[in-house]
C-alpha cells in the first residue's frame, strides 16, 4: 500500500511553529487519501566563516577549531531533535527526511532543480521557508522565483499560520492572498536601491581582494605601497552614502505608510456610508413595491367582498323563507311521528305480551315458517351436533329459537324438565322464554339485537357492527348481571347455580339491557356450586373493568391489589371515575378470594357503585366514551321508527323497500345479496327488489340528532 501511496513533500524551516503548522495542515489536508510525506528541511546555511554559539552568531575565527565542531554538533542535534518532532506529529504516516545539507547556490534555485529531478507533484511550503534557511535570502523573491520558475507538474500549497494562501503577480510584485481575497504579504523586487547595495557589494569584495593580495605579497615594492595608500577612501565614503540612502528610504517608507493607512480609513469610511445607504434605498424601494402591490390586491379583494355580500344577502332572504317552511313541515310531521310512535308502541307491546304472558306451545308448521325451514341465512350460532340457533319472527316479533338435534342432544325427558324449570324463571335479567315446540325439540327464547356481550368487549373485526361499551354500561351490566345470578342463587325450594357463567352467556338487548342464559336446568347441591359461580362473575367483572380476555387474567389480578387494577383499565370505555372503577375492582377481587360473601351481598355493593355511577351521569362530570363508542347507544331513547329492523341501530341512510317498511341501506342490501326475496318484517315474498331512499325519515333523523347535541333554549 506504501508503494503505492502519493507522496507529498513538505518544505519546513528552523521555525518550529510554523513547521507544525504547515504538517498539520498537510496532515488534514490528505486525511482521507493513502499518502506517504517527505519532509524537506534546509538548515541554516550561513557562512563557514561564522559559527551559532549561546551568545549568538560569531565569526568562526572567534572560536578554536574544538569549540568550532562542538557547537556545530550542538546545531546538528537541534535539528535532528526538531525533525524528529516532525516526524512524530505525522503518527501513522509513512514519513522520509530529505536533508538539503550544503548547497552554494540560492536555495530557491536549488528547490526548483529539486522539483524537477525528483519529479515532486505536490509541495506544501511555508511563508518562512527561504527566510529561515538562509542569513541573506531575500524570502519574498525567493518565493516568487519558485512560484514562477516551478514545472506545471507541480502543484505547489503555500501556507501562512498553518492557513493556506494565494500568490498573484500584480505590476512586478508578489501578493499573498488567503481564501477570502485578503492581502496578507507583498513582495517586491527592489529597485535602484537593491542595485545600489549589490554594485557597492560588489566594489567592496573587490577592494577586499585587493587588499589580500598587497597583504600576502610582503616583499612588494615601495611604488605599490605608495600607490595603495594613495587610493581614495573609497569604503568610508560608500559607506555613508549607503546610511544616507537607507535614512531617506525609511522617511519616506514611514511618510507613505501614513497616507496610505489615512486614505484606507476614509475609503473605509466612505465605502460603509455608501452601503447603507444602498441598503436603505434597496428596503425603501422594495417597501414601496410591497405597498403598491398590497393595494392593488386591496382593491381588488373589496370589490370582490361588496359583490359577496350582495349575494350571501339575497341568499339569507331566500333562506329565511325556506327555513320558516321548514319548519312548519317539520311541526307537521313531528306529529305524525309522535302519532307512528305511539301506534308503534302500543302494537309492540301487545305483539311482546301476546307472546311473553300466553306461553305456549308451538307447532312445528309455526317454527318452520318463522325461520324459512330452519334457513343456513338466519342460523345465528351453532353448538356442533347438539344445538343450533335461528333467529326467526312470530307474530312480526323477533326471536331467537334454539334446535337440539336429536341425535346427540337432550332426550324427551330431560328436554320437558327443561322447559318446566325455564316456564317457572322470570326475572329481567334472564332470558324469557316464549315457548317451545316438542315436535322439533326446540325453545322460543326472545330476541336479544345486540348479541352477546363477549362481541361486545373483545370483538376484534373489521367492519363489525359491534361498538364500544362506555364505562357506565359497563356498571350497568355488571349490576344486571349480579342481579340475576343472586335471583338464582336465591331461587327456592333450592338455589339454582348457572355453572358457566361468562361473557358468552350474557346477552345484550337493542337498550343494552344484559339477560344471563345457558344456565343448566338443575339445582345446587352443595356451598362450592354457589363459589364457582362467584368466582366466575369476578372474572366477567374484571374483563368488564379491563376489556381482556386472557388465561391468566384471574392469576394476575389475584396477586394485584384494587389500586394496581385501576392502571389497566380499557381506555375504549372512556374516562373511568377512579373511586368507582377502585370499589368495583375490590368487588371482583372479594369474588375470586373464595369468600363466604353470597350474591345477594355482592348485587347491594355493586347497586351501590351503580347509583354513584348515575349520579355521576347525571351531573355530566365524566366523558361517556372516546372515539365513537357512544353510537352504541343512540338507539337506546330513539324512537322505534328510526330503528332499522335489521341492525336496531339508528338509520343513517334510510330507504323503503317494496314491503313500505324502512331500512338501513347496508342491511337491506345485504339482505337481498344473500339470496332473501322476502320482507325481514312480514316473511312475505317481495314484489321487487326496488329500494328507494327515504329523504323524511332522514330529515327527521339528523333533526333528533341536532336536539340532543345543541340543548333548545
Amino acid at each position: 500500500m506504501d508503494s503505492e501511496a502519493e507522496k507529498v513533500y513538505v518544505a519546513v524551516g528552523n521555525d518550529s511553529q510554523d513547521g507544525f503548522l504547515t504538517l498539520e495542515w498537510a496532515l488534514k489536508k490528505w486525511s482521507s487519501h493513502s499518502i506517504s510525506m517527505v519532509i524537506l528541511h534546509a538548515p541554516s546555511n550561513t557562512s563557514k566563516d561564522y559559527v551559532y554559539t549561546p551568545m549568538g552568531k560569531l565569526p568562526a575565527s572567534y572560536v578554536s577549531d574544538e569549540k568550532l565542531e562542538f557547537f556545530r554538533k550542538i546545531k546538528e542535534g537541534e535539528n535532528d531533535k526538531l525533525l524528529s518532532e516532525y516526524k512524530s506529529l505525522c503518527g501513522k504516516v509513512n514519513v522520509e527526511i530529505l536533508k538539503i545539507e550544503k548547497y552554494d547556490e540560492p536555495l530557491h534555485k536549488l528547490l526548483v532543480e529539486l522539483i524537477s529531478g525528483l519529479h515532486i507533484t505536490k509541495l506544501v511550503m511555508g511563508l518562512t521557508f527561504m527566510k529561515s534557511s538562509s542569513w541573506k535570502s531575500r524570502g519574498g523573491s525567493g518565493l516568487l522565483y519558485v512560484h514562477r520558475h516551478k514545472p506545471d507538474f507541480c502543484e505547489l500549497f503555500m501556507i501562512c499560520g498553518g492557513k493556506l494562501v494565494f500568490m498573484r503577480e500584480e505590476n512586478n510584485e508578489g501578493i499573498v492572498e488567503d481564501e477570502q481575497g485578503v492581502m496578507v504579504v507583498k513582495f517586491k523586487e527592489k529597485g535602484s536601491f537593491r542595485d545600489q547595495w549589490e554594485n557597492y557589494e560588489q566594489e567592496m569584495e573587490s577592494y577586499f581582494h585587493q587588499l589580500e593580495s598587497f597583504n600576502s605579497d610582503g616583499d612588494g615594492s615601495e611604488v605599490e605601497n605608495d600607490t595603495l595608500w594613495k587610493m581614495p577612501d573609497m569604503p568610508e565614503n560608500m559607506a555613508e552614502e549607503l546610511e544616507a540612502h537607507i535614512n531617506e528610504e525609511i522617511a519616506v517608507k514611514t511618510d507613505l505608510k501614513k497616507e496610505l493607512d489615512t486614505a484606507k480609513e476614509e475609503e473605509d469610511e466612505v465605502s460603509i456610508e455608501v452601503e447603507d445607504k444602498k441598503r436603505k434605498l434597496k428596503s425603501i424601494m422594495e417597501l414601496q413595491h410591497e405597498l403598491s402591490n398590497k393595494l392593488q390586491l386591496s382593491s381588488l379583494a373589496k370589490s370582490r367582498i361588496e359583490a359577496h355580500l350582495e349575494r350571501a344577502v339575497s341568499t339569507r332572504a331566500k333562506m329565511v323563507c325556506e327555513i320558516e317552511e321548514l319548519r312548519r313541515q317539520r311541526d307537521v310531521l313531528q306529529r305524525r311521528v309522535d302519532f307512528c310512535m305511539e301506534k308503534d308502541a302500543i302494537g309492540m307491546a301487545t305483539r311482546l305480551s301476546d307472546l311473553a304472558f300466553s306461553y305456549r306451545e308451538f307447532t312445528a308448521e309455526e317454527i318452520r315458517a318463522a325461520t324459512e325451514d330452519f334457513s343456513e341465512c338466519l342460523r345465528l350460532k351453532s353448538a356442533g351436533d347438539w344445538t343450533n340457533v335461528y333467529r326467526g319472527r312470530i307474530k312480526q316479533v323477533a326471536v331467537a329459537i334454539k334446535l337440539y338435534i336429536s341425535i346427540n342432544g337432550l332426550s324427551q325427558e330431560a328436554f320437558q324438565a327443561k322447559v318446566k324449570l325455564l316456564s317457572h324463571i322470570r326475572h329481567p335479567h334472564l332470558l324469557a322464554m316464549f315457548g317451545f315446540c316438542s315436535e322439533l325439540k326446540c325453545i322460543v327464547f326472545e330476541y336479544m339485537h345486540n348479541g352477546w356481550l363477549r362481541d361486545a368487549l373483545f370483538s376484534l373485526r373489521r367492519g363489525s357492527r359491534s361498538r364500544n361499551l362506555n364505562w357506565h354500561a359497563r356498571i350497568r351490566i355488571a349490576a344486571q348481571v349480579s342481579s340475576g345470578l343472586g335471583f338464582l342463587h336465591s331461587a327456592m325450594p333450592r338455589p339454582i347455580v348457572h355453572g358457566n357463567l361468562s361473557a358468552s352467556k350474557i346477552l345484550l338487548d337493542h337498550n343494552l339491557v344484559a339477560k344471563i342464559h345457558g344456565f343448566r336446568p338443575g339445582w345446587c347441591h352443595n356451598q362450592s356450586d354457589m363459589q364457582a359461580d362467584m368466582r366466575a362473575f369476578g372474572n366477567l367483572v374484571l374483563q368488564l373493568l379491563t376489556g381482556r380476555n386472557w388465561a391468566g387474567l384471574v392469576e394476575e389480578a389475584v396477586v394485584m391489589d384494587q389500586t394496581a387494577l385501576i392502571h389497566v383499565l380499557d381506555e375504549n370505555a372512556g374516562q373511568w371515575p377512579l373511586d368507582l372503577s377502585v370499589e368495583l375492582a375490590g368487588i371482583a377481587l372479594r369474588c375470586l378470594a373464595d369468600t363466604e360473601s353470597s350474591m345477594v351481598t355482592v348485587f347491594r355493593e355493586i347497586e351501590q357503585v351503580r347509583e354513584k355511577a348515575d349520579a355521576l351521569m347525571a351531573c355530566k362530570e365524566f366523558e361517556i366514551s372516546s372515539g365513537d363508542g357512544t353510537d352504541m347507544e343512540n338507539s337506546c331513547h330513539a324512537p322505534g321508527v328510526f330503528l332499522c329492523p335489521i341492525f336496531q341501530d339508528v338509520m343513517k341512510n334510510p330507504h323503503v323497500a317494496a314491503d313500505g317498511f324502512s331500512y338501513e341501506l347496508e342491511a337491506i342490501e345485504e339482505w337481498l345479496r344473500t339470496g332473501h326475496d322476502t320482507s325481514p318484517m312480514t316473511n312475505l315474498k317481495l314484489k321487487n327488489k326496488y329500494l328507494a331512499p327515504n329523504h323524511t325519515l332522514r330529515s327527521l333523523i339528523h333533526d333528533w340528532h341536532n336536539k340532543r347535541s345543541i340543548p333548545l333554549t
